[in-house]
C-alpha cells in the first residue's frame, strides 16, 4: 500500500471516529484560517490534508457539504481580516449612527437629536412643532443617518471597506474574496474501505459499490447529467426515480437491502445509483412519462419510498434533486 493511501485511509478512520462527520474548525494560527483536525501535525499539513480530502470526495469515499464562508484579503489570500463601516468621503472608520424620525403629520425627517423634548418629556417636531406621542401612530424610525467624525460628511449608507492585518492592505467590500468552507461525512463507500482495510482498485470495484449493483455518486451523477443531454438533443425520454428506505436504523444495511428489492425488478437498461447515505436513483432509459408511472408503481412496497423526478432541460439537476428530496421527507409514504 503507498504511503498516500495509508494517510487517506487513515482521514477516513479519524472521520468514522469524530461520529463519521468532519466539521471545520475556526483556527486563527492555521495557514487557511481553518483545520478539521486540532493537532500539530493536521496544522502544519493542512493543504495536504485539504487536497486529500478533495481525493476522497472525488473517488465517493467522503461526501462535501457547504459549511460556511470565509474571507480572504484580494492581494495576499489572508483570513485576518478587520471588517469595517467606513465614511464615504474620506474612508476613514471615525463614524457614527444617528437614528433618524419621521412626522407623519408634516412628513419632515431629520435626526433624532432635532426632535428635543418639551417641559413634559415629549418630543417636537422642529419644522411644525407637532407632539409626537406614538410610535407608529404620528411617527416611526426609518433607519439611521451617518456622520463622519473625521470630515464632517453625513450619509445614510456607508462604505464596507477590509484592512488585511497581514498586509496592510485597504480593499473595498465588493472586492473580498470568498472561499466556500466545506464538511465532509464518510459514504457507504468510504466505511466499506475502512472494512476491508484498503481502496477499491479494480474496475467493477471503481464502478460499483463493494458488493453491490450500485453505481458510485460520482459516477452516476455523470450518467445522469449524460442522459439530460441526450434528452435535450436528440429527444430521447429517460425516467428518474428517488428512492428512500421506509426504515433507516442502519442506512448502509438499508439501502443494500433496497437495492437488492429493486435489482430484479429493473430493465438491463435501466440503471442503479447512490444520491447520498439515505437515497438512491434510478435511471429509466428511454422511457416516456406512462412507462415511469408503471416502474414506480412496481417499485413501491412497505420497504421504500419512490418519487417520480421530472428532470427540467433548464435547471442544475443537483437542484432538481434538492427540491424532490425535500418532497420525499414530508411524506410518510408515496402511494
Amino acid at each position: 500500500m503507498s504511503t498516500d493511501n495509508e494517510r487517506r485511509l487513515g482521514i477516513l478512520h479519524r472521520i468514522q471516529q469524530n461520529d463519521g462527520e468532519w466539521l471545520p474548525i475556526w483556527t486563527p494560527c492555521s495557514s487557511r484560517g481553518y483545520v478539521y483536525d486540532i493537532s500539530i501535525e493536521s496544522m502544519e499539513n493542512n493543504d495536504i490534508l485539504i487536497r486529500d480530502l478533495q481525493h476522497l470526495v472525488q473517488n465517493d469515499y467522503l461526501e462535501k457539504s457547504f459549511a460556511d464562508i470565509l474571507t480572504c484579503c484580494p492581494a495576499c489570500g489572508s483570513h485576518h481580516l478587520n471588517v469595517r463601516e467606513v465614511c464615504i468621503s474620506c474612508n476613514s472608520a471615525h463614524i457614527e449612527a444617528i437614528p433618524l424620525i419621521h412626522h407623519f403629520r408634516c412628513g419632515y425627517v431629520g435626526p433624532i437629536h432635532l426632535f428635543e423634548r418639551d417641559e413634559k418629556g415629549a418630543r417636537r417636531c422642529p419644522k411644525c412643532e407637532g407632539k409626537l406621542e406614538h410610535l407608529g401612530t404620528d411617527h416611526d424610525l426609518p433607519g439611521d443617518n451617518y456622520n463622519c467624525l473625521n470630515c464632517n460628511a453625513s450619509f445614510q449608507v456607508p462604505d464596507v471597506e477590509a484592512l488585511c492585518l497581514s498586509c496592510q492592505k485597504r480593499s473595498q467590500g465588493v472586492s473580498i474574496l470568498r472561499e466556500e468552507v466545506h464538511k465532509y461525512r464518510i459514504s457507504s463507500l468510504g466505511l466499506s474501505a475502512l472494512h476491508r482495510g484498503r481502496f477499491f482498485e479494480a474496475d467493477h470495484e471503481q464502478f460499483y459499490e463493494a458488493g453491490t449493483q450500485i453505481i458510485r455518486h460520482s459516477l452516476f451523477m455523470q450518467l445522469l447529467e449524460d442522459e439530460k443531454n441526450r434528452q435535450q438533443r436528440y429527444g430521447i425520454p429517460f425516467g428518474l426515480l428517488l428512492v428512500q428506505p421506509a426504515e433507516m436504523t442502519d442506512p448502509l444495511q438499508s439501502i443494500r437491502m433496497v437495492a437488492d428489492r429493486i435489482a430484479p425488478k429493473l430493465r438491463s437498461t435501466d440503471r442503479l445509483g447512490r444520491l447520498d447515505k439515505e437515497h438512491l436513483l434510478i435511471v429509466l432509459a428511454s422511457c416516456d412519462p406512462s412507462g415511469v408511472t408503471i416502474a414506480r408503481t412496481r417499485l413501491i412496497d412497505n420497504n421504500m419510498r419512490v418519487l417520480s423526478v421530472e428532470i427540467s432541460p433548464g435547471e442544475s439537476i443537483q437542484e432538481q434533486l434538492e427540491i424532490a428530496r425535500t418532497q420525499l421527507k414530508n411524506h410518510d409514504r408515496l402511494s
